[in-house]
């Protein structure tokens, strides 16, 4: 009867007790923006401010044609 050829590699024991580590290695993820709330008063504010002094320059320029 014939002998198996040798592969090189070694067994694997199964019994073994122990955590692995996995051999995959990631990029750590990325550190979290932290994220400014904006009061919505001021900035409905500044809209209401913006509008009227661009409906104020829209009258100004019409009037003057």
């Amino acid at each position: 009867m014939a002998s198996p050829l040798p592969t090189g590699k070694r067994s694997v024991d199964l019994a073994a007790s122990g955590v692995r580590r996995s051999s995959i290695r990631r990029d750590p993820p990325p550190a979290v923006k932290e994220v400014e709330v904006r009061d919505p008063d001021k900035h409905d504010a500044r809209t209401v401010v913006v509008g009227i002094l661009a409906f104020t320059l829209a009258l100004l320029v019409i009037e003057r044609r």
